[in-house]
């Protein structure tokens, strides 16, 4: 645990004990005038011992422990001996006198710095009488010297921080160009990235009209197959039908299910049920959207869907049927997803309302007759069969 250090007040109040008990007249905080003409200055001499005849013999400057003395103290405590001259100062930072530093006044401001000996042994000498002054000027010349000598360090000292601030100074300035050239570098650099910003943004945009040229050309060329191959069919089908050949059966052959199931209601012109697995079940027609009855949202029936519904309840109704089946067999409503064969004669249902104008294709989802579908549908129009009648 480190040891609390002494305050100002406490290193006085030990000083004034310490002359006290050896019967000296002890004064605190006692002032003094110093200086001389308009430089004359008043200060406080932190105690003042005096004799029994009432002369000072010592002034004390007292410093805290946690303060180093420094020469600001030093010139302090001599210009209070000087002012008042008095023989003996004393510069105490603890209670320890073996750790003060004693001071004698030798007058004509010169002063020397005594051992504790020598200041106990002339302590009670007649503070009037002549001081001695050879051995002053004995110690005064070594101090002189050693003066010197330290000068000279503390030249040679300034001289090396001198050099070395001129060095730091030449790195300083190293590092700022180098710092600079590092700025101008990443300048650069950010121009060269904005350049291949600006670049890799204007390829996009190339490779985006370049997409959508692709794009524009593949559907051209659908369009145009579709035209051809409707051109085609406008030409061969009725050559066929004059033969009497069935087209619908030159281009599509129904599978083959063993499978069938009795049609128990019509719902509406693309939607049925059949009795499946010991329930009566939805059938959806793949590909087929035919116009809606709506008779259970309070909507009024959509154009042609009575129409729809009646054609294709007197082509199922009660009938037998089996099935074909395209990526899924259910949807989310647990309807059966299918394509539907009439069992008497193989006719492909969902076909059958396309071709005869009762439903569009449905091309929200795809399917495998999706192209076969669309043909029909195209037919149909040009026909003005069934629902596209109107148009």
């Amino acid at each position: 645990m480190n040891k609390q250090r002494l305050s100002h007040e406490e290193v006085r109040e030990a000083v004034t004990k310490f002359f006290e008990q050896y019967g000296f007249t002890v004064e605190p905080e006692c002032p003094i005038q110093f200086g001389a003409g308009k430089g004359r200055m008043a200060g406080s001499a932190d105690v003042v011992v005096r004799n029994a005849e009432g002369y000072w013999i010592i002034i004390v400057e007292c410093k805290s422990e946690r303060v180093e003395i420094g020469l600001d103290g030093e010139w302090q405590l001599k210009s209070y001996l000087s002012a008042t001259d008095t023989r003996f100062g004393i510069l105490a930072a603890s209670r320890d006198p073996a750790d003060w530093v004693y001071f004698e006044n030798l007058r004509s401001n010169v002063f020397i710095i005594r051992e504790r000996l020598y200041f106990n042994a002339h302590l009670n000498d007649d503070p009037r009488s002549d001081r001695p002054d050879r051995d002053a000027i004995n110690q005064l010349r070594i101090e002189k010297e050693e003066l010197e000598i330290d000068n000279e360090k503390l030249t040679s000292d300034n001289n090396q921080l001198k050099t070395d601030s001129k060095q730091l100074t030449s790195n300083n300035e190293q590092l700022e160009t180098g710092n600079n050239q590092l700025k101008t570098d990443n300048e650069k650099l950010t121009s060269d990235n904005n350049q291949l910003k600006t670049d890799n943004e204007k390829l996009t945009s190339n490779n985006e009209q370049l997409e959508t040229g692709n794009n524009q050309l593949k559907t051209d060329n659908e369009k145009l197959k579709r035209k051809l191959k409707n051109i085609a069919i406008g030409l061969i089908v009725p050559l066929l039908i004059a033969v009497g050949i069935s087209v619908y059966f030159l281009f599509f052959q129904p599978p083959q299910n063993n499978t069938t199931y009795q049609v128990k209601r019509i719902i509406d012109g693309d939607t049925f049920e059949i009795q499946y697995k010991g329930k009566l079940t939805s059938v959806q027609l793949i590909g087929v959207n035919a116009p809606e009855p709506n008779t259970t949202n309070n909507r009024p029936p959509e154009p042609y869907s009575e129409e729809a519904t009646k054609y294709l309840q007197e082509f199922l109704l009660d009938e037998t049927v089996y099935f074909d089946y395209d990526q899924s067999r259910f949807d989310k409503h647990e309807r059966i997803l299918g394509y539907v064969y009439r069992s008497s004669d193989g006719v492909f249902v969902n076909l059958d309302m396309i071709r005869e104008g009762y439903a569009k294709v449905d091309l929200r989802y795809p399917f495998k007759y999706e192209e076969l579908f669309t043909d029909y549908e195209s037919r149909a129009k040009t026909d003005r069969k069934g629902l596209w009648g109107g148009y």
